[in-house]
């Protein structure tokens, strides 16, 4: 691992330096050697190639960490790009006595204003719209998955299909409606009475035809949503499998053998949705293409590298495609670095290093 670039970056005043380390695998050897490694089965060699690629990010950590010294110290490492995702967003680094972020969490917020901008000069009303989550498993998609819940009328999570995957996306479905009813209670606690809750997309639907009946008529709902009302009326904590209990009443209430809002499902479904976003750890560049989607669509793509094919480039009449996860730099800043966005943006992994260097 080398620095192969150091720019300034300034805003209000403050100053932040911020160096591009280089780890030298491509993103298609990288993702190779961590699905051939995880598995509890892999052969040695496997296991030991995952070993050597997670030892070298960490050598880029401590390269990071030694550019600063005791006056200045090197304040936050981000893990750009696939180093996130091999290393288990972060999770197997060792303590360098230095805080490591994924960047996730920004790119997800940065892909969401990039979608509620799109629906906004389509003139798509979010409400009643269908959108799907391509990589709805992964850390991103998961977190996209919670924000677009409150917002579109119906959602699609579509992950690489196989039992594994399909367990997975049910854990995002159960932590969507978790992450729901946590929005319910604080608006409860806040003061607010049950008949004003003020949810949107299937999120108010599943409020009125569920949530709200069972504050008010506690005795007359279901087990598993008396359970999750109680809760909510005497403001104790949520139990711990409030989302699968609210699956299951949604599943019961209309009589379907899956949850109609927020649907498990493979990448043939995209065609029926309005929004389609995208954040895989997958390195095809044709993974979504025009045939994949309905025209008219929007479809915001977040993985790098892309997962758009170049065949939408000129059909952009017929379809709002872009690549999302990008913020603009403060003060016309510019990182003029090969692999790095040009006019001023900058990935969201990267942006979000940089806040919080300015933090």
């Amino acid at each position: 691992p080398e620095v192969v670039h150091t720019t300034y970056v300034e805003s209000e005043g403050f100053v932040v330096e911020a160096n591009i380390v280089c780890v030298p695998y491509l993103a298609d050897n990288m993702i190779r050697a961590y699905a051939g490694g995880r598995k509890s089965a892999s052969r040695r060699k496997n296991k030991l190639r995952l070993k050597e690629l997670r030892d070298k990010i960490k050598d880029a950590a401590i390269v990071a960490r030694d550019l600063g010294d005791e006056r200045i110290p090197t304040s936050i490492v981000g893990l750009g790009s696939f180093t996130s995702i091999v290393t288990d967003n972060g999770l197997v680094m060792n303590d360098y006595e230095i805080p490591v972020t994924t960047g996730n969490t920004y790119t997800a917020g940065l892909m969401l204003q990039g979608i509620i901008k799109a629906a906004d000069v389509k003139t798509i009303n979010m409400d009643h719209s269908v959108a799907a989550i391509v990589g709805a498993g992964g850390n991103i998609g998961r977190t996209l998955a919670s924000l677009l819940s409150n917002r579109v009328g119906c959602l699609y999570l579509i992950g690489r299909g196989g039992k594994d995957s399909d367990d997975r996306l049910g854990e995002v479905r159960e932590d969507c409606l978790k992450d729901l009813v946590q929005d319910i209670a604080q608006q409860l606690d806040g003061g607010v009475v049950a008949e004003s809750v003020q949810l949107s997309g299937f999120a108010g639907k599943v409020y009125a035809e569920l949530i709200l009946p069972a504050l008010q008529q506690p005795g007359q709902a279901s087990s598993e949503l008396r359970c999750v009302a109680e809760a909510l009326a005497t403001g104790r904590e949520l139990p711990a499998d409030t989302g699968q209990l609210l699956d299951q009443a949604i599943t019961a209430f209309h009589d379907t053998s899956q949850n109609p809002y927020i649907v498990v499902t493979d990448l043939a479904d995209a065609k029926h949705c309005d929004i389609v976003a995208v954040a895989t750890n997958s390195t095809n560049a044709r993974l979504i293409g025009p045939e994949q989607v309905k025209p008219g669509t929007i479809v915001c793509c977040a993985s790098i590298p892309s997962n758009l094919s170049r065949s939408f480039d000129g059909r952009l009449d017929e379809f709002f495609v872009f690549d999302g996860g990008y913020a603009r730099l403060p003060e016309d800043g510019e990182i003029d670095c090969v692999g790095m966005p040009q006019n001023g943006l900058a990935f969201g992994c990267l942006s979000e290093t940089l806040l919080l260097g300015f933090e």
